[in-house]
């Protein structure tokens, strides 16, 4: 039925609400990861001290360069792995997962009861559905 439609369409998107709205900055471990990258790039040669500032400077370098077949340019291939590896130094990737699974981890504790009758209400529907399939 639509209320139940509705209420499990409400848990799933209210699911990416509080990691899609951490603040990044406000986390120490983020902050100083961001600035371990800023300062590798900006050692290798680019100006730049944030993820955003190296996108800006791809799209500002490169956009337009090449036809969709033709490969990168040596520069924009130093630039690539120059990035890879100042991302793989500031380990990045693995500070960001640990937000990521630190903040889904405390809204799954929060909302236990919620997410318990969102599958509750999953398996009546597909119940449901069988009963509707199967005639």
């Amino acid at each position: 039925d639509l209320e139940t439609y509705l209420e499990l369409s409400y848990i799933s998107s209210e699911a990416r609400e509080p990691v899609a709205n951490v603040d990044l900055s406000a986390i120490p471990e983020v902050s100083e990861a961001l600035k371990a990258y800023g300062e590798c790039m900006t050692s290798n040669g680019y100006a730049v001290a944030t993820l955003a500032e190296t996108a800006a400077l791809v799209l500002e370098e490169f956009a337009g360069t090449r036809t969709a077949n033709e490969g990168p340019s040596a520069q924009e291939s130093t630039m690539a792995v120059t990035d890879f590896r100042c991302q793989q130094e500031a380990q990045l990737k693995e500070t960001f997962d640990g937000v990521y699974f630190e903040e889904a981890g405390r809204w799954i504790v929060e909302n236990e009861d919620s997410i318990l009758r969102w599958a509750e209400l999953q398996a009546e529907a597909i119940d449901r559905a069988k009963g509707v399939i199967e005639g």
